[in-house]
């Protein structure tokens, strides 16, 4: 008998823990959105929209179907905020973490936008697939179908703005590949750049 009971407490043990990791993956999701407009209404603005889906590990979120009906999509995407994080999300419910940029989500540029997975930038297309993987600090938005990256280098407060120092700067394009190495200081990055006419 004695033994039916170390198996029932192992049981409860397993299932806590079960219970606990699946709580800590998934968390509640506290919205803001820019709300569907109805037929007549006035301009929707960002609003608090309650829990609107789940956020999943640290960069993901599942949305609820009955908050896709209301969201308001533009270009097949709409943006989602959760606390400091914005997501795209398409009609279909698929989200991707944006990059923070100018009270949203990053713009697309040349077809692709900044994403962050585990505190690293890459770019995403706008059916959400990941182009570039997310190993980079510091990417700026792709121009001419190249973009400025940086590995190792730091944001610092600089008056109301921020600036980047250090670390190793080059150019990738739009397949990930390095059109101009990754080893270069900001200084001559930009001497390169200048000297090619940014190409």
């Amino acid at each position: 008998m004695d033994h039916v009971f170390r198996h029932r407490d192992r049981m409860r043990c397993w299932t806590s823990l079960l219970c606990g990791l699946l709580a800590a993956a998934a968390q509640a999701a506290e919205c803001r959105y820019v709300p569907r407009t109805a037929a007549g209404g006035g301009a929707a603005k960002l609003a608090a929209q309650g829990n609107c889906g789940e956020l999943v590990g640290k960069d993901g979120l599942r949305i609820f179907r009955e908050h896709l009906g209301r969201l308001s999509f533009r270009d097949g995407l709409a943006e989602v905020r959760v606390d400091d994080k914005v997501f795209y999300v398409d009609r279909a419910g698929r989200a991707a973490r944006a990059f923070p940029f100018d009270n949203g989500a990053d713009y697309f540029s040349d077809g692709l936008a900044r994403t962050i997975a585990n505190g690293r930038i890459g770019y995403i297309d706008r059916r959400l697939r990941v182009v570039v993987k997310p190993e980079y600090d510091i990417g700026f938005p792709f121009d001419e179908g190249r973009a400025v990256v940086c590995i190792g280098c730091t944001e610092v407060p600089e008056g109301e703005h921020r600036a980047v120092r250090g670390g190793r700067w080059g150019m990738i394009d739009k397949t990930g590949a390095q059109v101009v190495p990754v080893i270069h200081t900001r200084e001559a990055l930009d001497r390169i750049i200048g000297d090619s006419g940014g190409r």
